[in-house]
């Protein structure tokens, strides 16, 4: 075959929460967030001296995606001169997902970095601020917060899935594979088997590629952050696997899932002149143009 193609970056690993150390009991299920937020704004309201339920209310509020709500909150936590905070490190942790959330990258990392301070052995706390090393390309400090963090829990999934990247980041193709690997054997989510199957891409080991973006394709799960880009790999991997029928449905499938996806239409109007598609060729190409303008 001619032509080459480029499969999809690595997509992003998520940050993990703390749980609640619930000072009083709100007589609401564990998750049942929307039943907590009104009961610790009932207590806020009749005791706002209660620095504890402004903690609840901010993990509650986060929960439910309201992020301005519970950033409100944490301050609120966090400003109180109380010597008893029992979450100290716990809303540290949470707030920093807030900044990182905002790409206040400076802010996240003192906020992780205090929670680390209080709770150093914290598997989630040094995930947490290995995430935010990678996303300011520290890709070294990244790789020892994930490194320690396994060292706390060597099963500890979100540490594997985030070491399993930068890795890849740095070009180590194969340890990330099996360090991938290891994180979705250990529940890692989703988002390890698309990553996973980025690596396979370039390797050049398609039909592994192939499995991943096929299972990743079909978890149901609101973690699936990247549905576009497993089917424009997918139909890469299907293109260099011989089957450009499967390619060019899939293609349009990624298409479909996001109208704005530049190298779907690239890809696609190069396999279009292949066959010798010209008009379904320069419609991609048109469209391609366009959105390579505006961005």
């Amino acid at each position: 075959m001619t032509m080459t193609f480029r499969s999809g970056a690595i997509v992003v690993t998520m940050l993990f929460l703390s749980s609640a150390l619930f000072a009083q009991s709100s007589g609401c299920e564990p998750a049942d967030f929307p039943c907590q937020i009104v009961f610790y704004s009932r207590v806020v309201r009749t005791d706002p001296k209660n620095i504890e339920a402004y903690y609840h209310l901010g993990f509650a509020y986060q929960r439910t995606r309201q992020p301005e709500r519970a950033m409100e909150m944490y301050k609120i936590y966090l400003s109180s001169s109380s010597r008893d905070r029992p979450n100290l490190a716990n809303a540290y942790n949470n707030r920093g997902i807030l900044y990182r959330q905002t790409r206040e990258f400076r802010r996240a990392l003192d906020d992780f970095d205090r929670a680390i301070n209080l709770d150093p052995y914290n598997p989630r706390f040094l995930s947490n601020r290995g995430n935010v090393y990678r996303d300011l390309e520290r890709f070294d400090e990244a790789i020892a917060d994930y490194r320690n963090a396994l060292v706390s829990n060597e099963n500890f999934g979100p540490a594997l899935h985030g070491l399993g990247i930068a890795l890849g980041v740095k070009g180590e193709t194969d340890l990330a594979i099996s360090t991938l690997s290891r994180a979705i054997e250990h529940n890692a989510g989703p988002d390890a088997v698309y990553n996973r199957g980025v690596m396979f891409s370039r390797k050049e080991d398609y039909a592994s590629a192939l499995n991943d973006y096929t299972r990743y394709i079909g978890f149901d799960s609101p973690f699936r952050t990247s549905l576009p880009g497993a089917y424009l790999n997918r139909g890469i991997a299907n293109y260099y696997l011989g089957d450009v029928e499967a390619a060019l449905a899939d293609l349009s499938q990624a298409i479909e899932a996001d109208r704005e996806l530049l190298n779907a239409y690239r890809v696609r109007s190069m396999i279009y002149r292949e066959q010798q598609k010209l008009a379904l060729a320069e419609a991609d190409e048109s469209v391609a143009a366009r959105l390579s303008r505006r961005n």
